[in-house]
């Protein structure tokens, strides 16, 4: 079982404003957001 825990907010800066997606499972994860990779450890569980 692999569990998903998406946070979702809305962000306004000086250069942007829009919704952000976190997700506190994520360890690691490329600059332009396309490529991210998991905690395996919550895969097992």
């Amino acid at each position: 079982m692999f569990l998903f825990g998406t946070e979702i907010d809305y962000e306004v800066s000086l250069l942007e404003s829009g919704f952000k997606f976190r997700n506190p499972n994520v360890v690691d994860a490329c600059g332009c957001g396309e490529s991210i990779k998991f905690d395996e450890s919550l895969a097992a569980k």
